[in-house]
This record gives C-alpha cells, sequence and structure tokens, in this order.
C-alpha cells in the first residue's frame, strides 16, 4: 500500500492540515520522498485508529496511547484493553453529566410556576381553534399542555409523556405522541426514533 496525500486524505475525508497535525504528533510516519509525503499500511491502520477514537469523543493523548501500541507491546490485545478502560470512564462520566442535567431540569420545572403559567397562557391565545401545535419537554410546555381548556379543538404533538397524559382526556384534542426512549425525570421520548417522526411532521 502506497498513498500520497490527496489521495489518503480523499479515501478517508479528512485534510492534508489534519494529516500534517497527526504527523507533528508522532501518529502518523510518512516516508519522505523529495518533497512528497509517501503513506504505507502502517499509517492507513493508524489513521483507522486516530479516526476510530475521535468518532468515539476520545483526547488526541487518549488516541496517541493507541496508536502507540500499534507498533509496540502488548499490541493489538493492549489496545483493546485500554480502549475499553477508556470507553467505561467516558460512559460513566456521560452517565452523571446526564443525572446532573435531569435533576437541574427538575429542579426548574418546581420554580418560576406563576410566571411560567403567564408565558403559556399568551401562548395559547396565538393558537387558533383547529391549529396545530407542537410541544417539547420541558416545565414552560407542560404548563401549555395544562391550560389547554377540556373543549378544545386543536392538534396536539409532543414528545413529552406527562404532556401527553395531562391531554390524553380531551375529547376534541388531536393527540399524538411520539415514540423514542423516554428519559426518567423529564418523561421525554428521544433518540433517532423521535427525530424520524418528526422529520415527517409539518405542523
Amino acid at each position: 500500500y502506497r498513498a500520497l496525500i490527496a489521495e489518503l486524505a480523499d479515501e478517508f475525508g479528512v485534510t492534508h492540515r489534519s494529516l500534517r497535525h497527526y504527523e507533528d504528533l508522532g501518529m502518523l510516519g510518512p516516508e519522505r520522498v523529495g518533497s512528497a509525503r509517501v503513506y504505507h499500511r502502517s499509517d492507513r491502520i493508524r489513521l483507522q485508529l486516530i479516526l476510530r477514537g475521535r468518532r468515539l469523543g476520545m483526547s488526541l493523548p487518549q488516541i496517541r496511547t493507541i496508536v502507540t501500541m500499534y507498533d509496540q507491546p502488548p499490541g493489538e490485545i493492549g489496545q483493546l484493553e485500554y480502549l475499553l478502560g477508556e470507553l467505561a470512564d467516558r460512559r460513566a462520566d456521560l452517565e452523571q453529566r446526564r443525572r446532573d442535567l435531569e435533576q437541574s431540569l427538575a429542579t426548574r420545572t418546581s420554580r418560576s410556576t406563576t410566571q411560567k403559567r403567564r408565558i403559556a397562557a399568551r401562548a395559547l391565545d396565538e393558537v387558533p381553534s383547529g391549529g396545530a401545535i407542537l410541544l417539547d419537554s420541558g416545565s414552560t410546555t407542560l404548563a401549555v399542555a395544562a391550560l389547554i381548556p377540556g373543549d378544545a379543538r386543536l392538534t396536539v404533538v409532543t414528545n413529552s409523556v406527562q404532556a401527553a397524559a395531562l391531554l390524553a382526556d380531551h375529547p376534541h384534542l388531536d393527540l399524538l405522541l411520539l415514540g423514542g426512549r423516554v428519559r426518567g425525570v423529564t418523561g421525554a421520548a428521544v433518540g433517532t426514533w423521535t427525530t424520524s417522526l418528526l422529520a415527517g411532521l409539518s405542523v
């Protein structure tokens, strides 16, 4: 395998600048032939590892550790063990951030209730009879749902399980609940299923 910088950049969809940057960091080692950089099979494998690490959200120092293991003991097994350890740490960090965010959202729900009701009432004034509204999850949009009259004739689209529960017994509503993975505290349906359903709507 032999490739010039333009060929390798085109194959992986990266810039020449990125390849030179990875070289400066010691993660790629192309052969110099005159003024040209010639990349070999080992560089191609290293670049695959680099881009995989970037997709996983790893830092360049972490990726460099994995790439360095390619040529040195403990080799591929060491790479996998290190990668699994880093992914476990990252997953734990993301889970903690999610818990912190959901706790923050729960706290917001209990604050400024009067102001949120006032905002919700103003928002409903703008919706004509027979109109359609899209309600995301959140404390203010939940206040909107709570204020929709029982005899309202509307189409309501929402990803909020809580909002849907408030509106389920309204006889004249056309209520559409978007599917997806439901988050615990927020009660919101999220994920690719939810976004794909939204993409097909016009509200």
